[in-house]
């Protein structure tokens, strides 16, 4: 049987890095073979990451003219490279964690969802939904939340959400819980 390829999106903060990473490596443990889409700035938080790294042009539009000149340069070659990498691995999930960065791939996964290649989910670990987040609960299958009471959510998405919390480090956990063991 082939392994089932997963993506995940995640960019910017550690804030969204760190548990893509963490659920990463909790899904490779578990015979999944995973991948990480990341942009520049998320690219210093993977170092941990057991899976493959795949860093992608990403930004945001900004509030002066450089910036936004930046982003109609960048998005675009952000767009090309999430169809070409995407193309390449054919995955059959995708968990796009937040941040600016996951905007491109989300825009392609969204096709291979409509085209049945792919599921896609969101995963949002603040206690008010992301832009990018909220743009793109309508298109998803589930939205997964860190907080019960997550807000700015729009009502029509509330049937897809679930509250499971922040992926932990699981190997770091069960350390604990084993030296907890030992000393009782």
């Amino acid at each position: 049987m082939k392994k089932k390829q997963i993506v995940l999106i995640a960019g910017g903060t550690g804030g969204h890095v760190i548990p893509a990473v963490n659920f990463g490596n909790y899904l490779i443990d578990q015979g999944y073979i995973c991948h990480i889409l990341i942009d520049g700035r998320g690219y210093k938080y993977v170092n941990n990451f057991n899976g493959k790294v795949i860093k992608i042009l990403s930004t945001h539009f900004g509030y002066n003219i450089i910036k936004n000149i930046k982003f109609f340069i960048l998005m675009p070659i952000g767009f090309l490279q999430s169809i070409f990498y995407l193309l390449k691995i054919r995955p059959s999930v995708g968990i796009a964690f937040g941040s600016y960065a996951s905007f491109n791939p989300l825009l392609v996964f969204i096709f291979f969802r409509y085209l049945g290649l792919s599921s896609v989910f969101l995963h949002e670990q603040n206690s008010v939904i992301g832009k990018v987040n909220n743009f793109f609960g309508f298109f998803v299958n589930k939205i997964f939340l860190n907080f019960n009471k997550t807000q700015n959510i729009k009502k029509r998405y509330l049937h897809k959400c679930f509250s499971l919390g922040m992926p932990l480090n699981h190997n770091i956990a069960y350390v604990y819980r084993n030296k907890k063991n030992i000393d009782n």
